[in-house]
């Protein structure tokens, strides 16, 4: 089976390639890795369903060009749904993998009206969440029957360092926030929420990865500096060394802002890597609540938010002190629930089943 799927490969998203590379083992011919470009993309696609008619095109976070301010970004969404249309008329499948319910950091007005006219020519939704089926259904209108629900794979073929108790050599509870920095991270929230008399005693916090705004990073060293139990890295972080950061953790961090949040591939890693999250209720988190290595919150207003985070980080450091084991078992069943529930294999072999519908 021939596939068009978009992006074809990532050199910062291994999402895509470990996607591409189960297609490919599971029989599929991803045939679209040397078109470079998005003009390239859409005539040999065109092409290619001219010719053989049963063309599939999947694609990913093409409808975030939609949240995008500028004339060229509505040009180009506009273009892209004259090519759907086309697409879909000339004998084609579309498949588009919704990933969150709007983008993070832009402009979502114009991209629901994107999206709900996108749908009219989508042939199948692959979504990784219970709650992105009742969005659709919901705010879009979107038949139930045109949904696949297929959880987000693990990234256990990525990373190679697993949690041990054998390489702490510190004494306090170590607590990680790792990835790249934007606002809807809630990382500035998450220093505040860890500025406490007891996680301050009993926990360390460690932050890395890159922030993408100056104004931003600005603000969270000022807010760390005066708490020397708050680590942070704020660069580029390599695969090397986030393994190293990773393995050397007790427990990860992702403290974003729920509203636009339906997925995180960081969470997924971290379940991956067999580490306990520390997490906002939304999305995916939702239909895990019951594992014992999530430890989630949900919050009202910004001044809950911290105070509920705080409160979550202090549940587990004080489980930790008082029964190391129970957040060592925690570890062990995220592992084993990645390996099992999030395989590769089996998740893309059900979307190929969808594919031949």
């Amino acid at each position: 089976m021939d596939i068009i799927f978009y992006p074809p490969y990532s050199d910062s998203n291994d999402y895509i390639n470990l996607f591409v590379n189960s297609l490919e083992s599971n029989g599929c011919r991803v045939i679209n890795k040397a078109w470079n470009g998005d003009i390239k993309l859409i005539l040999y696609s065109m092409l290619k369903v001219i010719s053989h008619k049963n063309v599939i095109f999947h694609f990913n976070w093409l409808e975030d060009n939609a949240a995008r301010k500028g004339l060229l970004a509505r040009i180009k969404c506009e273009l892209l749904l004259i090519f759907f249309k086309i697409f879909g008329l000339c004998g084609g499948k579309l498949v588009w993998t919704m990933h969150n319910a709007r983008s993070h950091n832009e402009d979502n007005r114009y991209q629901e009206y994107f999206i709900k006219r996108m749908l009219k020519y989508i042939s199948l939704v692959v979504v990784h969440c219970s709650e992105s089926i009742e969005i659709l259904q919901l705010n879009y209108g979107y038949s139930e029957k045109k949904i696949l629900f297929v959880p987000h794979g693990n990234y256990c073929s990525v990373i190679k360092q697993y949690p041990s108790e054998k390489n702490k050599n510190y004494n306090k509870f170590r607590i990680l926030y790792f990835g790249s920095i934007s606002y809807y991270k809630g990382v500035e929230k998450l220093i505040k929420a860890f500025n406490c008399d007891f996680l301050n005693e009993n926990a360390e916090l460690v932050i890395c990865g890159k922030v993408n705004d100056t104004l931003l990073e600005d603000r969270i060293r000022l807010c760390a500096r005066q708490n020397v139990n708050i680590k942070l890295d704020l660069r580029y972080i390599s695969n090397e060394e986030l393994g190293a950061y990773i393995s050397s953790c007790d427990a990860i961090v992702l403290p974003y802002e729920k509203e636009s949040m339906q997925n995180s591939g960081s969470a997924i890693l971290a379940i991956s890597c067999g580490k306990p999250i520390i997490i906002p209720v939304f999305g995916y988190i939702k239909d895990i609540l019951d594992k014992d290595f999530v430890f989630s919150y949900d919050y009202s207003d910004e001044s809950d938010q911290i105070i509920k985070l705080r409160m979550k980080m202090q549940e587990i450091c004080s489980i930790y002190i008082n029964n190391p084991k129970i957040i060592y078992n925690a570890s062990c069943n995220a592992k084993l629930f990645a390996e099992r529930e999030l395989d590769w294999d089996t998740i893309v072999k059900r979307i190929i089943e969808y594919y031949k519908y």
